[in-house]
């Protein structure tokens, strides 16, 4: 038996050596891997000691929060007594709006009602303005058309004027030649100045008389202003003195009452007789020619 075990070392003796390779091998691995267990056991450590430190700090913070978040749930609680107090008060201004925009709606339902009502009024009102420019236009037309006869008139009277001065100076120098009749002649002007009215009214007594160159049967043009101006009317002289004379009125229509004073004056053309029409209308037409100088 120990010769047959001899033989199976001696035929085997390769697969000894085999096995020594292979157990020098193993430590080999056996070495490194306790060099690496050692080294991820120092990492490991390091590790712990990371986690450690990250965990005090995690605790020194929650702390913190757990500090802070003690005020702010007593300014959280405040808020929220703050919200629910501006709720209320937002509730009330919104009930309190309602009613505004109720009363407003209310207004403006009663003011297109009165619009309505006016709109008759307004429609009045925008063709009353337009017939106010219509008359403001006419007036302003009938103002210019005025300010053209007022140029016009004043031109006349102008011309008038001149003619009236050059009438007086060349009668003047051709009366120097002339010896003038002792009463009025044809055509002859006198101004008077009426006294006093008969209870009549039909005629008056004037300062003027003989001295003056009226003469009884005498008849006259007058008027109470510049020939022209006021409306002419015949007077005849029944009664004269020297100092003073009676005139009274040719139309029986009229009265001195109503529109002679005392103390008034009169202006004085003499004419023709007024019952005689066809030496009436060219001694009237004498009289007028010669007062428009």
């Amino acid at each position: 038996m120990v010769v047959s075990g001899f033989a199976y070392f001696l035929a085997n003796l390769d697969s000894f050596d085999s096995l020594a390779e292979k157990s020098k091998n193993l430590q080999s691995e056996l070495v490194d891997l306790s060099i690496v267990i050692e080294t991820e056991k120092n990492a490991t450590s390091a590790e712990i000691s990371t986690l450690l430190r990250a965990r005090s700090t995690y605790r020194q913070d929650k702390e913190e929060l757990e500090d802070n978040s003690i005020g702010d749930r007593e300014e959280m609680n405040a808020l929220e007594r703050k919200i629910v107090k501006a709720s209320e008060d937002l509730k009330n201004v919104q009930e309190d709006l309602d009613n505004k925009n109720a009363v407003l709606e209310t207004l403006n339902a009663q003011v297109k009602e009165e619009e309505k009502k006016q709109e008759p009024l307004l429609t009045q009102k925008d063709e009353l303005m337009q017939e106010l420019e219509g008359v403001l236009s006419v007036n302003e037309q009938k103002r210019k058309e005025f300010e053209d006869v007022n140029v016009k008139v004043s031109k006349m009277k102008l011309i008038r004027k001149t003619a009236s001065n050059n009438y007086e100076s060349s009668s003047r120098s051709m009366m120097e030649e002339y010896v003038l009749p002792e009463f009025l002649f044809w055509g002859d002007r006198i101004e008077v100045l009426a006294e006093s009215i008969s209870p009549s009214g039909q005629g008056f007594f004037a300062k003027q008389g003989a001295n003056d160159g009226i003469r009884t049967g005498f008849f006259f043009l007058a008027s109470l202003g510049e020939l022209g101006e006021e409306k002419p009317f015949f007077v005849k002289a029944t009664l004269v003195e020297d100092a003073y004379s009676f005139l009274e009125l040719e139309d029986d229509s009229l009265n001195f009452h109503d529109f002679l004073n005392s103390g008034q004056k009169l202006f004085l053309i003499r004419t023709g007789d007024s019952a005689n029409d066809k030496s009436t209308e060219f001694e009237v037409d004498v009289a007028l020619e010669v007062d428009s100088f």
